[in-house]
């Protein structure tokens, strides 16, 4: 299922593994998933992906290997987002999109 909007996928990290170091700074490889507290791993129409129990969304596997091809170079951030009450936190989020992208 593809919306053509953007929206916010929470991660967590799994698991972080040293790789190297130079002058400048240190390299990490890290397993990231999306949010369980928001997400599901399934199958929908008989592919698998993630969905987002929150907002039924759904992206295939495929699409989110080459959606993390695009993330290459960008910095992460960390925050840490409370889910209190569902509904507060999408309205939360889609006006944390709009603000971005201008719309």
């Amino acid at each position: 299922m593809k919306t053509g909007k953007r929206f916010r996928i929470d991660w967590t990290v799994e698991k972080i593994t040293p790789i190297g170091e130079d002058k400048d700074a240190k390299y990490y490889k890290i397993r990231m998933v999306p949010d369980k507290r928001t997400w599901e791993h399934r199958e929908v129409d008989g592919t698998k992906g993630w969905f987002n129990t929150l907002e039924n969304i759904f992206i295939s596997d495929d699409e989110m290997a080459q959606a993390a091809k695009t993330m290459k170079g960008i910095p992460i951030t960390v925050s840490r987002a409370e889910i209190g009450n569902p509904q507060e936190y999408i309205e939360k989020s889609r006006k944390r999109v709009r603000t971005k992208n201008g719309e």
